[in-house]
């Protein structure tokens, strides 16, 4: 029994040096955000995004929240559809809970002329 409880506040303790980092939390949160969208899992899918979302894309009418949870649940409940592509404008991300108003991309995951080709 000790043993048990010792591994659970370790493991705590842990979690709270991790949570105490912001770029690690914004880290865990877009890369469980990214595992959850390409196994398809939708029941926390919406979770990255605040609730009262508006955006603009590419011409189209402004784009809320209930929009975007929407077509993110009706994409990943198309088995048909295997790949998803999103064009990324700016470096600007909100996750309101966790009080992140601005989150800039230094490295880059993809080539330089990958926006090109969209």
């Amino acid at each position: 029994m000790t043993a048990i409880a010792f591994a659970t506040l370790s493991i705590m303790a842990g979690a709270k040096t991790v949570t105490e980092d912001p770029a690690a939390i914004i880290r865990a949160a877009l890369e469980q955000w990214r595992g959850d969208f390409n196994a398809r899992r939708a029941a926390h899918i919406c979770d990255l995004f605040a609730p009262d979302l508006r955006y603009d894309f590419h011409g189209l009418p402004e784009q809320t929240y209930p929009l975007l949870c929407d077509r993110l649940h009706r994409a990943l409940a198309n088995p048909t559809q295997s790949d998803i592509q999103v064009r990324l404008e700016g470096n600007q991300f909100l996750l309101e809970k966790r009080a992140v108003k601005r989150l800039a991309v230094r490295t880059p995951s993809q080539p330089a002329d990958a926006r090109k080709a969209m």
